[in-house]
């Protein structure tokens, strides 16, 4: 699926083609078309958090954070991470270790031998 602009009529519309494939325009029919970039951008999570978030532990006083990005690089710099959690047991007699979530590099890890 492109977003092309017909160059006779100006009309914007989405077609699916080929690349090399040039398609026709759904307005006036002409096939002299161009690719133009998508006015809509790909669905990603938002870093902001609309209003801000407020979290009263951290530091003396409450502390509003409008960002997880600034919240997570205050408590690096407070010399502190976002609680890893555990994903689930792997149940008895199974030869799978236990796994930890670090949500500060969105991995799955095996936690330390003395968490164990």
């Amino acid at each position: 699926m492109f977003d092309n602009e017909c160059t006779c009529c100006g009309l914007t519309f989405e077609a699916l083609s080929k690349f090399d494939e040039q398609p026709s325009c759904r307005g006036c029919g002409s096939l002299d078309t161009r690719r133009v970039w998508a006015s809509h951008a790909a669905n990603m999570i938002p870093d902001s958090v609309p209003g801000g978030f407020v979290i009263e532990n951290l530091h003396r006083t409450p502390t509003r954070y409008f960002s997880k990005s600034e919240y997570r690089d205050d408590l690096r710099a407070n010399g502190c991470q976002i609680k890893e959690y555990h994903t689930g047991d792997p149940g008895e007699g199974s030869d799978k270790p236990r796994r930890i979530h670090n949500p500060n590099t969105g991995k799955m890890e095996r936690p330390c031998p003395k968490w164990v």
